[in-house]
């Protein structure tokens, strides 16, 4: 749990989650500002109620310091989460519980305060829509697993949560670079197991349809909107992704392009795999999200493997 602060915005952002799009947030946050940062100790087990209660509670002081002199606006941002799409309801169960510890913090700062407050979701667009083509804003929700059925309910808790202006973004296939204690993702698994001369099991098949987007893109466009709260409409949803629809053939093919070597690798499906066509009408991609190609990306990722000695 983290506290950015600018003085010079008047705006503090209370990150919960510092995954695969959460670092990427904070880091173009701070590209842009000079901020003040504390963090606060938020374990997830599930005996450390008491840390994070003392968690919340620390934050609330911070935040109620910082207000005293002059006001401020405060965006609360979700993007933790650790169910994946192979999560079971006991699991998600847990996650769900402490998502509405969050949304009720959220709801007591703008209560405290007295002044509006802006609650900002991250969601998945596959795990509400696993198995569609064409997704776009008037798509309903049509979750098949305990990780969509989550998803699906944080968003409902979200919209009706006590707070000025709540968003949810619906990100969806994200990758990125290699991060040390995180999650790496299809592609960077992928390249970091070939330049190894290691096999790698994929869920799904050689034609699977999935929208690849850049974690940094996503990153960015959150803390556009974080730093440019333009909008006036109190409830608002986006879908984050590239609009291009690709095969995990097509991914393979250029993986192969910049590494320049053959992927060992084998394709497998089961029961709960993940291994239906998910894709975004591009004429519902937000204009102000920049869109990083594949090529573009993966060749980032080959030179952050090089330079950090991975390879």
């Amino acid at each position: 749990m983290v506290l950015l602060y600018s003085n010079v915005a008047r705006i503090a952002v209370v990150m919960i989650g510092r995954g695969l799009i959460g670092s990427e947030i904070e880091q173009s946050l701070l590209r842009r500002e000079n901020w003040t940062l504390k963090q606060f100790a938020f374990p997830w087990q599930h005996d450390a109620q008491p840390v994070r209660d003392q968690a919340i509670c620390r934050m609330f002081q911070a935040i109620e310091q910082i207000n005293s002199t002059e006001s401020c606006v405060v965006h609360t941002v979700w993007s933790a989460g650790r169910a994946g799409f192979t999560a079971d309801h006991e699991s998600t169960k847990e996650e769900l519980n402490l998502y509405r510890q969050i949304v009720a913090f959220a709801e007591s700062v703008e209560h405290r305060l007295g002044h509006p407050s802006h609650l900002h979701v991250l969601s998945s667009a596959g795990g509400l829509f696993e198995g569609v083509r064409g997704i776009n804003q008037s798509t309903a929700c049509c979750p098949a697993r305990p990780y969509g059925e989550l998803k699906a309910t944080q968003e409902s808790i979200a919209m009706n949560a006590l707070v000025s202006f709540v968003t949810t973004y619906r990100p969806t296939s994200v990758y990125s670079t290699v991060q040390p204690q995180k999650r790496r993702g299809l592609i960077p698994t992928v390249m970091w197991n070939t330049l190894r001369n290691q096999s790698t099991v994929i869920y799904g098949n050689y034609d699977t349809l999935r929208d690849y987007i850049w974690a940094a893109d996503v990153g960015r466009f959150i803390a556009d909107r974080i730093m440019n709260p333009i909008s006036t409409q109190h409830r608002e949803s986006f879908l984050l992704a590239s609009g291009v629809p690709t095969s995990l053939g097509r991914i393979i093919q250029v993986i192969e392009n910049v590494l320049m070597r053959k992927v060992p690798m084998r394709f497998t499906a089961s029961a709960d795999s993940n291994v239906l066509d998910i894709t975004v009408c591009p004429n519902f991609i937000p204009v102000a999200i920049h869109r990083t190609d594949l090529t573009t990306s993966i060749r980032q990722i080959h030179l952050q493997l090089m330079s950090d000695g991975i390879i």
